[in-house]
């Protein structure tokens, strides 16, 4: 890439090319179709920022923070941990346009909001509301057999969230007892529970989903384990 921004891409086929370009922070720019000595301008949006204070209902502040911010018409994803900050957050180079932004107190609390930054735009003044998280439990139980699975992992994730919950072999506080129960903290409203098992040597996928709506602390029921032979 040369100082004025032009670029050339040598050794191309006759095919038609989809040509991308990207600066950290940024959303990515792309333009497809396109072939063998075409002119192409891509455009890269100048990148945002967002700051805010994060409290629970009462005014409390929580001590660790989750915040992720996902722009998924252009593939733009970014997520920062805070510790100690009295609730308070900044996240620098943020794409531009419709965005959905997560905060996550883990095993506390959780809240999500939708908004629109125009490009350069620095949001400073945002102030979200934590809404405490609730204990659900359950029980994951064979699809086949309704025999309950131990030492399974159980994971649930509010739908607006905009990343998807990890979680580790040692994650004692999701993994079913010997009779398949769970018991752990999860967001109010829309819910996805879910389990999964991978068998290399047999080819087999397992998985299990559970979509429900909660208010309070919740029994979800019975979560079902169906596996196919991939």
């Amino acid at each position: 890439l040369a100082g004025d921004g032009t670029f050339t891409l040598t050794g191309l086929g006759p095919d038609a090319y989809t040509v991308k370009a990207s600066r950290p922070g940024a959303p990515i720019a792309s333009q497809k179709g396109v072939t063998a000595g075409s002119t192409v301008t891509l455009t890269i949006v100048t990148p945002t920022s967002i700051a805010g204070t994060v409290a629970y209902p009462d005014g409390t502040h929580p001590r660790e923070l989750v915040v992720a911010v996902r722009d998924e018409a252009n593939a733009f994803y970014r997520e920062e941990e805070f510790l100690g900050t009295n609730g308070v957050f900044h996240l620098d180079q943020v794409a531009s346009g419709p965005l959905a932004l997560n905060v996550t107190d883990p095993d506390r609390g959780f809240v999500a909001i939708k908004l629109t930054l125009a490009p350069g735009e620095a949001k400073k003044d945002l102030a979200l509301v934590l809404k405490p998280m609730v204990e659900i439990h359950g029980r994951l139980v064979d699809g086949k057999t309704k025999q309950p699975l131990a030492g399974q992992i159980v994971l649930a994730e509010s739908t607006d969230s905009v990343v998807h919950p990890g979680s580790f072999y040692d994650d004692f506080n999701h993994t079913t007892a010997a009779d398949g129960t769970f018991r752990f903290m999860a967001p109010t409203g829309s819910i996805t529970v879910t389990s999964n098992r991978f068998n290399m040597q047999d080819h087999e996928r397992c998985q299990a989903k559970l979509e429900d709506t909660i208010e309070g602390p919740s029994d979800v029921g019975d979560l079902e384990l169906v596996c196919k032979k991939r």
